[in-house]
């Protein structure tokens, strides 16, 4: 019947709706008869190889009984999957497209990519990979989770991974080294396995992926090159490496709730115990923390009873993730005509003490480049430039991988060369406040603060990024915090995130991606 997305990855993938913001509003949306031509295939993808034996069902079906208030077999079922599902059953219907749509969902919590590898050599074309050292992770979970479902004719994939990769080299898939170099091969990979009988599953088909939230670093360095492999370091997708393929940035997509740091949770008691917490509600605390306007927090406390798995790694700002993929791969590949990404770095310029960032026209696609507002005083810009150009390193590795005492260099895959600083490196970064360009399609940085040196490179949502205002009083009273940060296209789409050298006055980024 009609096309089949398989989603998989690790825990932000298979993470239940039941833990998401939307379930509820999704629910009702299927009682009132939404969403008939959604099917799944049934359960928990957590529970391992069982998945290939759950059942198909319509979504519908899945539903308990009306009231209830978390139906047990769809409420299970992955968020992200689901949510590119729905965005992508509303575009289908929009257009006079109802044709039905199957959801597969294989991820597991805690995983490796090297798990869902086919185990060939191009997994081993792969250096400095995490698994290199841990042979029986090779291919593990694509003999068990993925080769039940290859004979299924598929029309593409969604992958959100790379959690339990932050620990290892992020690499590069021009040098055929780490994360950069699996990400391309999985991809393809996939592609040829699926299609090895011909009028099946196209050998271009579709595939989705998603980046980290800031959430998901699992205390690994280099959050900003994890992003950039995972589009095969080109900073985009789709590119040379990875044909016909689509993204969704999630790096201002952390809990939109905290989860459990507002004021209403944590210090005045407003309300039951819920997912974060188990102090027991306490009007008076609540009266005197509101300055008798308890109803302040009814919607803090109303988010507090979504359910949280294994603390704010998994944020519950699922749908925006699935809006996000659907939009991308609609206008992308099924003829939409909007924005398929977010403002994407083409060049910038320094003149005199003003940098201009341009972004990439073409792919805005209609849309205009505009600053949000932020707090320039919190430093929440996420814009910085660095003025000496020997400490820049995108991945900073050990000279000596067996001796870490040896210290560090930047290797040429990312961006060093032999002037390269070995102490010091990727560090020296200053922040700086942007505005939106007049012609729609740049920001421009004040240089003043530099006070006449010249900027030796530039970088933006780079890392571990939170943009919420933790200054502002309401924050997490009357309003969450998600979607953020400042870069944004006009149709909702954030700014890829970039980073690059600044060499004569222009920009040059690090090969493969161009600028």
């Amino acid at each position: 019947f009609g096309d089949v997305w398989h989603c998989s990855g690790q825990s932000n993938m298979w993470l239940p709706i039941s833990h998401s913001f939307h379930a509820n509003a999704t629910y009702a949306a299927l009682h009132a008869g939404k969403y008939g031509q959604l099917h799944i295939m049934d359960g928990n993808s957590g529970y391992g190889e069982d998945v290939r034996t759950n059942p198909w069902r319509r979504a519908a079906d899945a539903l308990g009984p009306r009231g209830r208030t978390v139906p047990v077999a769809l409420g299970e079922f992955g968020a992200a999957c689901w949510y590119f599902g729905q965005r992508l059953a509303d575009l289908m219907e929009a257009a006079g497209d109802a044709a039905p749509i199957g959801l597969i969902d294989t991820a597991i919590g805690g995983q490796r990519i090297e798990e869902y590898m086919v185990n060939d050599t191009s997994l081993y074309a792969c250096s400095e990979r995490l698994g290199a050292t841990s042979p029986e992770w090779n291919g593990r979970l694509f003999g068990k989770m993925i080769t039940p479902f290859v004979d299924m004719t598929t029309k593409g994939w969604v992958w959100y991974q790379g959690e339990n990769n932050m620990g290892g080299t992020k690499g590069s898939s021009q040098a055929n080294i780490g994360y950069g170099c699996e990400q391309r091969n999985l991809v393809a990979d996939w592609r040829r396995v699926w299609s090895e009988t011909p009028g099946t599953t196209d050998p271009l088909a579709p595939f989705g992926v998603v980046t980290l939230a800031s959430s998901g670093s699992e205390g690994g360095p280099h959050m900003g090159a994890m992003r950039w492999a995972q589009t095969a370091n080109y900073g985009i997708m789709p590119n040379e490496a990875m044909p016909n393929t689509f993204l969704a940035q999630a790096y201002d997509l952390d809990d939109e709730w905290g989860p459990g740091n507002g004021p209403c949770v944590r210090d005045w008691a407003c309300c039951p115990k819920g997912a974060w917490h188990a102090t027991p509600q306490n009007m008076t605390a609540c009266n005197a923390g509101t300055g008798g306007k308890p109803h302040l927090c009814d919607l803090a406390c109303r988010m507090d009873t979504v359910p949280v798995a294994m603390g704010g790694i998994h944020p519950r700002s699922k749908y925006p993730v699935g809006n996000r993929l659907a939009t991308a791969y609609w206008n992308l590949l099924m003829g939409g005509k909007r924005a398929f990404t977010g403002p994407t770095l083409a060049g910038c310029i320094v003149s005199g003490t003003k940098l201009t960032i341009a972004f990439n026209a073409s792919l805005l696609r209609g849309d205009t480049v505009k600053v949000q507002e932020y707090n320039a005083t919190a430093k929440l810009s996420f814009l910085d430039v660095m003025t000496d150009p020997n400490h820049f390193c995108i991945e900073p590795v050990p000279i000596n991988a067996s001796n870490a005492s040896q210290g560090m260099h930047c290797p040429a895959w990312a961006g060093g060369d032999a002037a390269s600083s070995k102490t010091q490196l990727d560090q020296g970064w200053v922040r700086l406040d942007l505005k939106a360009g007049a012609d729609g399609a740049s920001v421009t940085v004040d240089l003043g603060p530099l006070k006449g040196t010249a900027p030796a490179a530039l970088r933006y949502a780079w890392g571990i990024t939170d943009c919420c205002d933790h200054n502002d009083p309401m924050l997490y009273v009357t309003h969450g915090c998600v979607a953020n940060c400042p870069i944004m296209g006009s149709s909702g789409l954030p700014a890829n995130p970039f980073i690059a050298r600044i060499v004569d006055g222009k920009c040059e980024c690090i090969a493969p991606q161009v600028c």
